[in-house]
């Protein structure tokens, strides 16, 4: 979620550099084409992780 904080690709580029300037434009676009659906699946996975967690502090496993 580096693009949300404010990073520019180029920026980004530097922090992974095994990515290619290509791949984190072509991520971005995509990402910016499908945002709603991409940001309701994390939140679903933010949901799941934390209903395990509660799950398991409250000794379910």
């Amino acid at each position: 979620m580096d693009h949300k904080t404010g990073m520019s690709a180029e920026a980004i580029a530097k922090e992974y550099p095994q990515l290619s300037l290509a791949q984190i434009y072509s991520a971005l676009a995509y990402y910016h084409a499908n945002k709603e659906q991409i940001e309701a699946d994390i939140d679903a996975y933010r949901a799941d992780c934390e209903d395990w967690e509660s799950r398991y502090r409250a000794g379910e496993f």
